[in-house]
């Protein structure tokens, strides 16, 4: 995997999202996360339309990606946790530019088929700082977010936004419907 190459992420909120998140962006690879339940033909119809050639997910989806993967030729290789431990030196961080494309963010397809929206490093950047800015987030505030990391708002809103000002962060499952339980 390199540079440009796009990494369909398929996991739920866990740590291992994160990991696969930023070490696609360190190899230049263009991360694309997606619902873990689409369902068969919707997921490997976005694997074909992203063009990616892998796609990193946890054991319980595995079934459903390797289904959709039969569908779709472009994705060579399915990688889980321990396929990402690696025992080689690092390489050096690949050079990015601004307006390079940072990420793949696909709709949810309530109105048709799931569409990608091409997120470049800078509309990342500006969206967490007028995100900030207009929360008016602090080190003394508290983020507490059980939005998915599929979903925008869950990964730049209430991931990518509060590190920005140190303001501590606690993902919880998107499943939970009452925090108080």
């Amino acid at each position: 995997m390199g540079v440009g190459d796009k990494v369909c992420l398929i996991y739920p909120t866990c740590a291992e999202f994160f990991y696969t998140f930023f070490g696609a962006l360190r190899l230049g690879a263009i991360p694309v996360p997606l619902y873990p339940t689409l369902g068969v033909e919707m997921t490997a119809n976005i694997f074909r339309d992203s063009e990616a050639i892998a796609v990193a997910t946890i054991g319980w989806f595995r079934t459903g990606v390797d289904e959709s993967c039969a569908l779709a030729s472009n994705v060579r290789m399915v990688l889980e946790p321990p396929d990402l431990d690696v025992d080689t030196s690092w390489s050096p961080f690949v050079e990015v530019k601004a307006e390079d494309l940072a990420f793949l963010q696909y709709t949810s397809g309530s109105t048709g088929q799931p569409r990608g929206v091409m997120l470049t490093h800078a509309n990342v950047v500006s969206t967490i700082h007028f995100m900030a800015e207009a929360a008016g987030l602090t080190a003394d505030d508290r983020v507490v977010s059980w939005l998915p990391l599929y979903h925008d708002m869950g990964l730049i809103g209430c991931s990518f936004t509060p590190p920005l000002t140190a303001t501590p962060l606690w993902l919880l499952p998107p499943d939970l419907r009452n925090p108080r339980q």
